[in-house]
């Protein structure tokens, strides 16, 4: 089959490899689309303090938010032909954390596209625990159950209630993801990106209120969106230092901030806030089985939202170029048509 491999830090070619062949409870997939993510570009780049300690293993074929078709399932689970996404983690099933049902922070964790072989190839076996059919759902927009998932294991982090408000730093896949998940729960949120672009999308993902600044004037500007109280939850999708000092000055006291942006950079932040506003910081990570099968259905109810999202089409063959580089400010997501 053809793959786009990463065979060193910045490097990737285009190639030949053998296929996969299941194992034992595996179905095996033939990818359609491929969302290309930060951590992709984390990985591509070889910066693995940004993956959450992962030890960086190449070559590697990325990939691991996939929309595919069933080519085979011994198991007779799968029709041939089912439209699916997947869910890109394996845990050892055995901690302190996985039996607790903290799945996604087990220490062991492996993520399908990052320590195994993902779905930037013409096929792919996964256990059949980590296929989610998605019915009719167009693979563009199937492709983006997985950084929807990471939305919403975040908002689940951040317990809102009825009457919240929120505050969402990034207009990346995640930060819309975290916009759409919030306006399904009822709760209203200020999507906040300098890229104009990026907070028409939010606009249309369900965020209640949007606004490019943020510098000067942005401390004023979500006092007078969250009537004077500050944001019940701030949700940092940016993965830039600053921005955190930034989310623990806005919240309002008692409120809580959840970071789910990756980065390895460190920066200042005013710790003293945390006592005297008894701010809760939560990290987020990936996300549960049971919370990617929820994102999976958010897609479906949202299709046309989601199908509005501004992205970069590309083939295989081009698949360098995403990695490579950055999008344009005009684009939120790029993703990779394996298939053509």
């Amino acid at each position: 089959m053809i793959a786009a491999v990463t065979t060193d830090a910045r490097r990737l070619v285009v190639t030949e490899v053998p296929d996969p062949v299941p194992g034992p409870g595996e179905v095996l997939l033939r990818p359609l689309v491929v969302g290309v993510c930060g951590s992709d570009l984390h990985l591509f780049d070889g910066d693995a303090g940004a993956l959450s300690g992962a030890e960086r293993g190449l070559p590697r074929i990325q990939g691991h938010e996939i929309a595919a078709e069933v080519l085979d399932d011994p198991s007779g689970r799968f029709a041939a032909g089912t439209r699916v996404a997947v869910w890109p983690l394996l845990s050892c099933g055995t901690c302190r954390l996985c039996t607790a049902g903290a799945v996604n922070a087990c220490p062991s964790l492996r993520v399908i596209g990052v320590h195994l072989d993902g779905g930037l190839a013409g096929a792919l076996a996964v256990p059949a625990a980590n296929v989610v059919p998605v019915g009719d759902v167009a693979p563009a927009t199937a492709a983006l159950a997985e950084p929807v998932s990471v939305a919403v294991h975040a908002v689940a982090r951040g317990r809102v209630r009825p009457g919240d408000r929120a505050v969402v730093f990034g207009g990346g896949a995640v930060g819309q993801g975290v916009c759409l998940v919030l306006a399904d729960a009822g709760v209203p949120t200020l999507l906040v990106d300098p890229a104009p672009a990026r907070v028409r999308a939010g606009a249309l993902w369900g965020a209640a209120g949007t606004t490019t600044t943020t510098r000067d004037g942005l401390a004023a500007e979500v006092e007078a969106w969250s009537g004077g109280q500050g944001p019940d939850l701030v949700v940092d999708a940016t993965g830039v230092p600053a921005v955190l000092d930034t989310a623990l000055h806005l919240v309002r006291a008692g409120g809580t901030v959840v970071a789910v942006g990756l980065t390895s950079a460190a920066g200042p932040v005013h710790t003293g806030l945390l006592a005297a506003k008894e701010v809760a910081v939560l990290g987020s990570s990936c996300c549960t089985g049971a919370e990617f099968a929820t994102a999976a259905a958010l897609v479906g109810r949202w299709a046309d939202a989601v199908g509005a999202l501004p992205v970069r089409r590309i083939g295989l063959a081009d698949t360098v170029s995403a990695l490579s580089g950055r999008d344009a400010d005009d684009v939120v997501k790029t993703l990779v048509d394996v298939t053509g």
